[in-house]
């Protein structure tokens, strides 16, 4: 003789077993808790961002302090002022210049150099 199964917990989500297909019944609680688990992991996700960019910003500071400006050369000299201009004057961007250029325009912006 089969007994019948007791009443699931108010708290467990059912089981329906629909033609070939398993449906899964939320019930508003369960949707709500999960929301909640996820806007709680979100939150922590954004903490642990910040706290990583406010280091990494940190690193940053710490690394610009340990450069020695005696230790530059003529190249990182130059190569900070072409940053600071936007990377303007970078070596593709001369080169593609140049090409679009007759040979007698190149010739005089090297003898210029």
């Amino acid at each position: 003789m089969n007994p019948i199964p007791a009443p699931l917990p108010p708290d467990i989500p059912s089981f329906n077993l629909i033609g070939d297909s398993l449906s899964f019944d939320f019930k508003d609680t369960d949707m709500k808790r999960l929301s909640m688990e996820i806007e709680k992991e979100k939150v922590e996700y954004m903490e642990k961002s910040k706290h990583l960019q406010e280091q990494l910003n940190e690193l940053k500071t710490e690394i610009e302090a340990l450069k020695l400006k005696e230790r530059e050369t003529a190249l990182d000299i130059l190569h900070n002022e072409n940053s600071d201009r936007g990377g303007t004057s970078s070596k593709h961007n001369t080169i593609k210049k140049l090409t679009l250029q007759s040979a007698k325009s190149r010739v005089a912006f090297f003898e210029e150099l």
